[in-house]
């Protein structure tokens, strides 16, 4: 399990950085119409394939945060001791 938790947090920044990187300069808040219809046309690929990077990397973060919850001893936001009302509430992703 831990494997796989630091895999997935590794693919996760992989993908978000390729895909900040992978798109030029945007046109200003101040182009025309036809600048950013351009600019669309002129980087579509490139556009789609940041946008499907973007999915996959939510894909990954939210496999990430499952295997957290999955790798936890108790479930989150449970006390340890249901019957003790001063237990301490468990995170999700504890440190081992």
């Amino acid at each position: 399990m831990k494997l796989w938790l630091g895999i997935s947090g590794l693919v996760f920044v992989a993908l978000v950085v390729v895909a900040v990187f992978l798109v030029p300069n945007s046109p200003d808040l101040n182009a025309t119409t036809a600048k950013v219809i351009a600019y669309c046309h002129n980087y579509k690929t490139k556009l789609q394939i940041t946008s499907y990077l973007t999915e996959v990397a939510i894909f990954v973060s939210l496999f990430f945060s499952r295997i957290c919850v999955i790798s936890s001893p108790q479930r989150p936001g449970r006390p340890s001791r249901p019957s003790d009302s001063r237990a301490r509430w468990s995170s999700p992703c504890p440190a081992r």
